[in-house]
C-alpha cells in the first residue's frame, strides 16, 4: 500500500489535497476504461458520462494514457478506503515533463475517487450490469508531443 503523502496524492491526479472517505456497502461507483481486461482499477466516479468527451472533459481518462471505450457500473459490498476530491484539469501525468505545456479545457468540478487497487480486486465491488460501450461522439487522442506535426 502507499504512502498517503500529500504529493503522492497530487501526484495520482487530484487537484488538492483530497478527503478521505470510506465508501460504504451499497455506494454505486462508475470506471470509465478503454480495455475489457483493466475492469477494475484504481479511478472511479460518482456519475455515469453519456459519451467520450464528457468522460474526458471530466476525468483526463486519455491524458493519463487510458482509452476511453466502456464504462462500467459498480455496487460496493464491503467498506472501502478510498481518496475523493477535485481532479487536476491542468496537467496530466505528462504534462508535468519538462517541455509539456498545460492541458487546455476539463471540468474544474470534477470529482474523482481513488482506491488501491487492491480493494476492489478482492471482491468489494459487483460488477451490477453489463459492461457498455461510451458512444463515441469524439476521438480523443494524447497530445504527447505538442510541437511535432501529424
Amino acid at each position: 500500500m502507499p504512502a498517503f503523502t500529500k504529493q503522492w496524492l497530487l501526484d495520482t491526479g487530484f487537484a488538492e489535497v483530497p478527503t478521505y472517505w470510506p465508501a460504504e456497502p451499497g455506494d454505486m461507483l462508475f470506471r470509465v476504461f478503454g480495455d475489457k481486461k483493466k475492469l477494475l482499477g484504481a479511478c472511479y466516479s460518482f456519475e455515469v458520462p453519456r459519451c467520450v468527451s464528457e468522460a474526458e472533459w471530466d476525468a483526463n481518462i486519455v491524458k493519463w494514457d487510458n482509452l476511453c471505450r466502456y464504462v462500467a457500473r459498480f455496487r460496493v459490498l464491503g467498506h472501502i478506503p478510498m481518496w475523493v476530491g477535485r481532479i487536476d484539469q491542468d496537467f496530466s501525468r505528462h504534462g508535468r515533463e519538462e517541455g509539456v505545456g498545460p492541458v487546455i479545457g476539463g471540468n474544474p468540478h470534477a470529482v474523482q475517487a481513488w482506491m488501491e487497487p487492491t480493494q476492489a480486486n478482492f471482491i468489494k465491488l459487483e460488477l451490477v450490469e453489463p459492461v457498455r460501450l461510451l458512444l463515441q461522439d469524439r476521438t480523443v487522442v494524447a497530445n504527447r508531443h505538442p510541437n511535432q506535426v501529424h
